[in-house]
């Protein structure tokens, strides 16, 4: 009899339907060992309770349970189970999956799609502001170099370097007792002359003027080429309609800019190379303004002083200090000249009117028109 509260004492044998009792609770037969020996008698249990066939099973399954392999057993159980409809659950999730995917992808890729546009715009208003800039630049520059050719140049005569100077700023040649000291240039002829006054070949200069001539696209029947057979003075004369273009364009393409020249060079009867200058003609009054803007340019450099390096335009008769027109020469008539000055970069150069027109006038003093 058992009192409320409290519990029998007693165990209660607990037999299955097999005979023997082996049926007995694996449980109650462990209580009270150790580890091994319950596994030994769980597993002597169950070899007995499983039919004939499976004895290789249960031999296995004891061989594992002994050697301790429990966690093994079971993985590889859950993977052959696993295994079944595994295959079939792939495609299930990828067809789930595949509408999110392709609307993470659209939506990612119009973004940067509207990124990439944007930016294209931004390039191209950039653009079209950096071309107005330019062609703002331009304008200005060309107004520049307009404004410095009018202030190289003197008011009060012609450009006597210019081929296009107008007939009605010349005396009237008509007259045979007219000086050819304002003479209009020939614009068809150039004159070339040795370096050195070396005396050369008159076919091996030929050949260097028409190598120079070819790479100019001139042809060679469209100009003649004179002098004597040996010497340093020849020139060379365009015939045709378009003679005066086919000289400009032959003498241009001899300068390289900056003041560089193509090399133009040709060798004596020793095999000597010398150098040769190819000029457009200039009449007395050009030639004359060009030796005296040379010779002022030497007298102003020799002042006490001066250290800045004087350039020559020859064309204008105009000298350059810090490359800006400081003055130009102007030739009056063939026995005298007047300058015609820049006053703010004289100024700024802190050079005096009255020393430089001094010099000038002993130049001209000195030297023949």
């Amino acid at each position: 009899m058992v009192l409320g509260g409290e519990r029998s004492r007693s165990p209660v044998p607990v037999v299955d339907e097999f005979d023997n009792g082996a049926g007995l609770d694996a449980h109650v037969l462990c209580r009270g060992r150790s580890s091994a020996a319950a596994v030994s008698i769980a597993t002597a249990q169950l070899a007995d309770a499983i039919p004939t066939p499976m004895d290789s099973a249960a031999v296995e399954l004891s061989a594992q349970l002994q050697a301790g392999s429990v966690d093994k057993f079971l993985s590889e159980s859950f993977n052959r189970q696993i295994g079944s409809f595994k295959g079939a659950l792939v495609p299930v999730i990828a067809d789930a999956l595949e509408e999110p995917i392709k609307t993470v992808v659209a939506d990612a890729c119009k973004a940067q799609m509207q990124a990439v546009e944007g930016r294209l715009s931004s390039l191209e208003t950039g653009q079209k502001t950096l071309e107005s800039g330019q062609k703002l630049l331009l304008e200005e520059v060309a107004k520049i170099n307009k404004t410095l050719a009018r202030m190289a140049h003197s008011p009060s005569l012609p450009d006597l370097s210019s081929t296009s100077a107008s007939p009605a700023s010349l005396p009237d040649l008509a007259d045979v007792t007219a000086s050819p000291f304002w003479r209009k240039p020939d614009p068809t002829m150039l004159f070339i002359n040795v370096h050195g006054r070396a005396k050369v070949n008159l076919r091996t200069i030929y050949r260097s003027v028409v190598e120079l001539a070819t790479a100019a696209n001139i042809p060679e029947d469209v100009y003649q080429f004179n002098g004597d057979p040996y010497d340093c003075l020849f020139d060379l004369k365009f015939t045709g309609p378009s003679a005066a273009r086919q000289c400009l364009q032959f003498f241009q393409s001899l300068q390289l800019g900056r003041g560089r020249w193509k090399t133009q060079e040709v060798a004596d009867s020793s095999g000597t190379m010398h150098k040769f200058y190819v000029a457009p003609d200039k009449n007395p009054a050009q030639v004359r303004k060009e030796v005296l803007a040379k010779k002022l340019k030497l007298s102003i450099e020799a002042l006490e002083g001066w250290s800045k390096p004087i350039f020559v335009r020859k064309a204008t008769g105009t000298l350059l200090v810090d490359r800006r027109p400081l003055l130009s020469v102007t030739i009056t008539d063939e026995f005298s000249a007047g300058l015609v000055w820049s006053h703010a970069n004289r100024i700024q150069q802190g050079l005096e009117q009255e020393i430089v027109e001094g010099l000038l006038k002993e130049i001209i003093e000195g030297s023949s028109p």
